[in-house]
């Protein structure tokens, strides 16, 4: 899944409002005020200008769509979905939207179920389709899972539970995963649903959970989380096929930000000070229990994305791009910038690219293409 964080220097009153905002918002969604197209003051441009735009590259072709504010996204053959912000009273995302490459077509899947909403979390798979729908402080999150030929939605767990709070979920052909946080006794668990049975089953128990693995990897039917115990970090991967466990010692004290690769590999963070700015991408490979970091420097990344090519996407500091790296076998190789500038976000699952653009004037794209980005 995407990972992204940003580093300013500013008070600690306001640093513990952004962490709490980050609870409820992993996402950035523009707050600017929504504009009536009814207004005749308001030029055609300036009404473009609040809608959010889609350039699909491989087709050359662009749509501004009926909406603005973007939180998330993922693709399914000629299939976008998205949160967006839909007049929404929160000026976050209240509906998930699909959205037909070929024909142009915009379909309403969900209206949230809040007055004041954040609707985020976004995955598609073949069968299947997730999110989670939350109130604008986080403080109520409850997953959702659409059958995409019944078009039947239905929460994943009870609704509405004050003292349970649910990461993002993961999708796996016929599963689903997610990390639990029950408040009432502190405890945190790795929780898979298998989506035909309609049963939840609880995978594991983390010793530690933070905004550093709070969310979980995918890759095939392998989901990858980490967790530190006695002082040292581990990097688990189950096998939801054979429901098999693995267990692998990182070199690092404190990691984060999982991400499998492929069968083998996986890309995290490490972190070597209580400032989140000084990390370092690495490398670890499975087979040899070996790690290999990308840089001896520090390297600030803040926005981290695989795809199934073993790509690896990086974003750093305050920059406004993304620097891709492939893994060829053992080797780290430094490919370039992608050319594209106020490139907030990027997914790349199930064979499409997606950059989510947010300029200085708020102004927000999504670039589609199924080449890799360069």
């Amino acid at each position: 899944m995407k990972r992204n964080r940003v580093f300013i220097l500013i008070p600690v009153l306001i640093i513990l409002i952004v962490i709490i905002a980050f609870y409820g918002s992993r996402l950035f969604q523009s707050k600017d005020s929504s504009v009536s197209s009814s207004n005749p003051k308001i030029s055609k441009k300036n009404q473009i200008s609040e809608k959010a735009q889609i350039y699909d590259k491989d087709l050359n072709m662009s749509v501004y769509l009926p909406y603005k504010g973007i939180s998330s996204y993922d693709s399914y053959g000629d299939h976008i979905f998205m949160s967006a912000d839909d007049n929404s009273p929160s000026e976050m995302a209240n509906k998930i939207f699909q959205y037909n490459r070929k024909t142009k077509k915009v379909e309403e899947l969900f209206t949230t179920k809040f007055d004041s909403s954040s609707v985020q979390g976004v995955k598609a798979n073949n069968k299947w389709v997730t999110w989670v729908d939350s109130d604008d402080f986080g403080e109520q999150k409850n997953i959702y899972i659409m059958n995409k030929k019944t078009k039947k939605i239905e929460p994943v767990t009870k609704e509405n539970e004050k003292s349970i709070k649910s990461g993002f979920p993961v999708l796996a052909e016929n599963h689903l995963a997610w990390i639990y946080h029950d408040q009432n006794n502190n405890k945190s668990y790795v929780i898979i649903r298998d989506l035909k049975a309609r049963r939840n089953k609880i995978i594991f128990n983390l010793n530690t959970h933070s905004l550093d693995n709070a969310d979980l990897s995918i890759h095939d039917e392998k989901i990858l989380f980490t967790d530190k115990r006695k002082g040292k970090s581990y990097l688990y991967v189950y096998d939801i096929s054979k429901q098999k466990l693995e267990k692998f010692q990182s070199p690092h004290k404190n990691i984060g930000w999982g991400e499998l690769l492929n069968d083998h590999q996986i890309v995290y963070l490490a972190f070597f000070s209580k400032s989140f700015a000084d990390n370092k991408l690495v490398l670890y490979d499975t087979h040899t229990k070996k790690a290999k970091e990308f840089s001896s420097k520090y390297m600030e990344v803040n926005r981290l994305q695989v795809d199934a090519n073993n790509h690896v996407f990086v974003g750093t500091g305050g920059d406004n791009f993304f620097q891709t790296y492939l893994i060829d076998k053992e080797e780290i190789k430094k490919l370039g910038k992608i050319n594209e500038k106020d490139v907030y976000s990027i997914s790349a699952n199930n064979g499409v690219y997606i950059m989510n653009i947010i300029k200085r004037n708020d102004e927000e794209k999504l670039i589609i293409t199924t080449n890799l980005p360069k």
